[in-house]
């Protein structure tokens, strides 16, 4: 049975992309879990990628004072780095179903992005979606709503300079000089 909530996602996610998308099917090691990634290629060798059913996850550590939320997870890397992009979002969707986790702006996932030989950048960053004009807002759902969070990779200094200080200054900090080269999976540190 197809997943009319899904369908909503990923015409939102092809809508705030723009260009010709793919969507694939990651599984996890159980062969049995999977979450579908779409992602856009673009000519400026820029892809675009999210998760379409991320969403289907509940997200175990969350507040119970909090109305309840659900996420899907974008991001934008160079072309080279598409793949390794896509399964770390896969990764990031696999632990909501295994660990107490809670996803929201400001948290850092230590190790998330797999080791590999295109990159030494090993941590994610989740944000507010800070490439659309509109910040790419929540839908809102019958039962809740699906934010979108955006998976930003960065480095060990980084990561251990926004433990130390709070969210603002670290935004800052990657803000500064005419910001990150984001999609760069081979950048320097901002620190």
């Amino acid at each position: 049975m197809i997943d009319k909530k899904l369908i909503v996602i990923a015409n939102y996610l092809r809508d705030a992309f723009t260009g010709t998308p793919s969507v694939h099917r990651y599984y996890a090691a159980d062969n049995v879990r999977y979450v579908d990634i779409i992602t856009t290629p673009h000519d400026d060798n820029v892809t675009y990628l999210g998760t379409i059913g991320c969403s289907n996850r509940k997200m175990k550590g969350q507040p119970k004072t909090q109305h309840e939320i659900r996420v899907e997870l974008i991001s934008a890397v160079d072309a080279e780095y598409t793949e390794l992009m896509a399964e770390t979002l896969s990764f990031l969707t696999f632990c909501l179903d295994t660990d107490k986790a809670f996803y929201y702006p400001g948290l850092i996932i230590e190790n998330a992005i797999p080791p590999s030989p295109l990159t030494k950048i090993r941590h994610i960053y989740l944000c507010d979606p800070f490439l659309w004009e509109d910040g790419l807002p929540s839908i809102q759902f019958e039962k809740y709503p699906v934010a979108f969070l955006y998976a930003l990779p960065i480095t060990n200094s980084e990561m251990e300079y926004q433990m130390k200080n709070d969210i603002k200054s670290f935004e800052q900090l990657l803000q500064k000089d005419g910001g990150i080269d984001y999609n760069n999976l081979r950048r320097k540190s901002q620190i």
